[in-house]
């Protein structure tokens, strides 16, 4: 994972969005893991392999606990689906996600820790992960189109605040409060030509039923922590 990161740090986002606000409104969906175990009322188990989910206090960004994905399958993920996020209005949400990998992924190594789209997996969706040592999001619906930010500053053994508005014909994306450019795309044309993406895509995004977290390809562990979704921009803190 390349660039510099920073484990522990200080939140370092904030927008528009309901949390971290004076009157500390939460967003309309949110899990920090401290219940000490998987809210069914707000998870769905989506697994399609071997491996864990549990809550635990082996690694946490705040507070006591967080989630931990183990995977050794295809997909371990858990999904929230419906209200109060979905559907969501003008096909249009944000989320904001704290995660901690313990070690850097091998450079050939293509995961997925974030997707949104389908309720049914890897049918129609976006996802938000790593390939070829470098942060990418991608576009799944009958194969791939491919964005990656070799310079965006992910590393092992650090917690990192990824945020993400996900609308119609549109991704945006920032890492530690800062935008990627390289990853925010109304029409999946790369900024680095050498990814191969030359030929402008519309009416691309899926209808947005479901928002996925954990591993999916080349299993390994993650943690998860404060995990929220919103119809604004969250922030990091």
């Amino acid at each position: 994972m390349a660039g510099t990161g920073g484990g522990g740090s200080p939140a370092l986002g904030g927008g528009a969005g309901t949390a971290g606000s004076a009157t500390n409104v939460l967003p309309l969906f949110h899990d920090d893991f401290e219940s000490g175990s998987v809210d069914t009322a707000k998870w769905t188990e989506r697994i399609n392999g071997q491996g864990s989910i549990v809550v635990d206090g082996v690694q946490k960004h705040g507070g006591a606990s967080a989630l931990h994905v183990s995977s050794s399958g295809f997909s371990l993920l858990l999904a929230a689906e419906g209200a109060p996020i979905f559907p969501a209005p003008s096909n249009t949400f944000y989320g904001r996600v704290w995660l901690y990998v313990p070690v850097a992924l091998p450079e050939n190594a293509h995961v997925v820790w974030i997707e949104a789209g389908d309720v049914d997996n890897d049918q129609h969706e976006v996802r938000i992960g790593m390939n070829l040592g470098a942060l990418q999001v991608n576009l799944w619906q009958n194969g791939e189109i491919d964005l990656r930010a070799p310079n965006a500053p992910l590393t092992a053994d650090s917690w990192h605040c990824v945020e993400f508005k996900l609308g119609n014909d549109e991704l945006e994306l920032w890492l530690d409060g800062a935008r990627v450019d390289e990853l925010s795309t109304t029409d999946w044309v790369a900024s680095d030509q050498a990814n191969g993406n030359t030929s402008p895509r519309s009416g691309w995004s899926p209808t947005y039923e479901a928002l996925r977290i954990g591993w999916e390809l080349n299993g390994a562990d993650i943690f998860y922590d404060d995990v929220a979704l919103d119809h604004g921009r969250i922030g990091c803190e």
